[in-house]
């Protein structure tokens, strides 16, 4: 017993590669600064 279709499970896969995104616009915001994740976690303890 197969949890999706298969015509759904293709649909799925071509969706998830054939998407059409918009650039991310990393300027929107220029008094934000990038951290990584340790720094990020760090805050919080």
């Amino acid at each position: 017993m197969q949890l999706y279709a298969s015509w759904q499970q293709s649909h799925y896969l071509y969706s998830l590669f054939n998407s059409q995104n918009d650039p991310l616009d990393n300027e929107r915001y220029p008094g934000l600064t990038w951290i990584s994740a340790q720094d990020a976690l760090a805050v919080c303890r």
